[in-house]
């Protein structure tokens, strides 16, 4: 069974991008996809990033190796359902990794006050 780095070097594959184009895509830095996939660091910003940039990828599987790589998409109306949820997710996605962002922010100040 593989691990989650290997599914993470299996997405950086369908994507076709190279490692940084891929880390630019989900938001990170190359060196953290570099260490994700050399040391199994794969840390929240990478998994919020990667489920903004690629929705169709199912979380269960790239987390858990349960499932499929890709969710299933429904057809007619469920399709149209699911593409607008998956909007609306996006959002809030990137809303949380702002938030991420913020409080990385915030950590550092404070840690360079202490100094």
């Amino acid at each position: 069974m593989d691990n989650m780095e290997d599914r993470l070097e299996k997405i950086i594959q369908y994507s076709k991008l190279t490692q940084d184009q891929f880390a630019g895509r989900v938001g990170v830095t190359p060196g953290a996809i570099s260490k994700a996939i050399s040391q199994g660091t794969i840390g929240s910003k990478i998994i919020l990033g990667l489920m903004a940039a690629f929705p169709e990828v199912n979380m269960d599987w790239f987390l858990r190796g349960e499932g499929n790589m890709f969710r299933d998409i429904k057809s007619g109306v469920d399709f149209f359902q699911e593409l607008h949820e998956q909007y609306h997710r996006r959002d809030d996605l990137y809303n949380i990794h702002r938030l991420v962002e913020k409080v990385d922010e915030i950590e550092q100040k404070l840690k360079k006050k202490k100094k």
